[in-house]
């Protein structure tokens, strides 16, 4: 851009690959829209006379916008014409191209995370809740799934207590989580987030397991504690829960009964949160959306109750 020495109220517009350019003039805290110019191969004079003086001139550049859809991330489409845009720079976005079986794909994946993350399958419904779906990987613009160790199955879909999407035309976008969501029922896989604990102590008789809550730091949500047993390492931890001997003992309640009343050389132990349904979504309380996706509870003691037979180890008799 440059300024006319001789004449303050013009302006010359270096010239672009095609396309419309609007030029504008901020007079104090104004803008005064100065004329539309259509930039060839040529430089194209503007020229400005406010009857005063010279004030300063910016040249405000124009875009073509790929109109994906209206009414995204929950909000209300607006009467008339788009006058004014805000990019939403932090915030990737793409079209879904195919069917979701072990990858997401998009039509583009510029502005997402590299890493793992979540996305939004967004419909522009505001009375429907939109599914989150948790990545692990990143390929161009796919998004691979986590994958169970045994049967392969795609894991991490309905993320959030969210439902499964069966809407046709969706826009995806990144979805900025707090914590993870990374439970899956019946499903061992590395990608699984849980906390791991092995104790061996040969003849002993478990009896019970219970657990304690940071008050403070827990958060009042629809996220709840799963705390899963198995004894002498049987069976994988794929199989569905059945309470008994050689079977999976599956835990909600931190002050429940929550018998275990076996014996067994060694006890492993997993820890795991689930967000229960309906933790996102549109479901409001009066005027104030749920956010009950943001809040954990926080697992202050793990306590396991056992017992095991007296056993002499060493024995010495008096002589008197």
């Amino acid at each position: 851009m440059f300024q006319n020495a001789d004449d303050p109220h013009s302006i010359y517009i270096e010239p672009v690959a095609g396309g419309i350019w609007p030029v504008a003039a901020n007079y104090g805290v104004n803008l005064i829209q100065g004329a539309v110019v259509n930039t060839q191969d040529h430089y194209s004079p503007v020229i400005f006379d406010n009857g005063t003086s010279s004030f300063p001139m910016r040249v405000v550049g124009t875009y073509d916008f790929d109109l994906m859809k209206r009414s995204l991330l929950d909000t209300e489409e607006t009467q008339g014409s788009l006058e004014s845009v805000v990019p939403l720079s932090f915030l990737g976005a793409g079209r879904l191209v195919g069917e979701i079986e072990y990858a997401v794909p998009l039509n583009r994946a510029d502005g997402f995370a590299g890493r793992d993350g979540y996305l939004r399958l967004d419909d522009g419904e505001r009375e429907t809740t939109d599914e989150i779906i948790g990545y692990v990987q990143r390929n161009g613009n796919s998004f691979t799934l986590g994958r169970d160790d045994r049967t392969g199955r795609p894991l991490f879909r309905r993320r959030f207590g969210t439902p499964e999407s069966t809407a046709n035309e969706v826009v995806v976008t990144e979805f900025l989580s707090r914590y993870h969501d990374r439970y899956e029922p019946e499903a061992e896989s590395g990608d699984i987030m849980k906390w791991d604990r092995s104790i061996s102590i040969p003849g002993a008789h478990w009896d019970r397991i219970r657990w304690e809550l940071d008050e403070d730091r827990s958060g009042a949500g629809r996220a709840e504690v799963l705390v899963h047993a198995r004894l002498d390492g049987v069976p994988s931890w794929d199989q569905a829960p059945t309470a008994q001997r050689g079977g999976i003992f599956l835990f909600r309640e931190r002050d429940g009964e929550n018998q275990l009343n076996r014996t067994a050389d060694q006890i492993e132990l997993r820890l795991q949160y689930r967000f229960r349904e309906g933790s996102y979504g549109p479901a409001r309380s009066g005027s104030v959306w749920n956010d009950e996706w943001k809040r954990t509870p926080a697992v202050e003691r793990l306590i396991l109750e056992y017992r095991k037979d007296w056993r002499v180890v060493h024995r010495e008799d008096l002589p008197f």
